[in-house]
């Protein structure tokens, strides 16, 4: 059967809506991934400051005292 608006077959109609919905979805996935991607960047960040800026601000402290 054909979409009586569009002339498609209704397996074309469905698939573009599918795809359609998926972009979407994918939009979310992204964004959130990006979100995701930012967090690992400031905890790998505080990781590696806590192993080569703390001793050092350590070392430099205890040099005053």
């Amino acid at each position: 059967m054909n979409d009586a608006s569009t002339g498609k077959p209704d397996w074309q109609v469905a698939l573009e809506h599918h795809e359609d919905l998926c972009a979407e979805r994918y939009k979310g996935i992204d964004k959130r991934l990006d979100n995701i991607e930012k967090l690992q960047r400031v905890a790998i960040g505080g990781i590696l400051a806590s192993y080569f800026v703390m001793p050092a601000i350590l070392v430099a402290l205890l040099k005053f005292f």
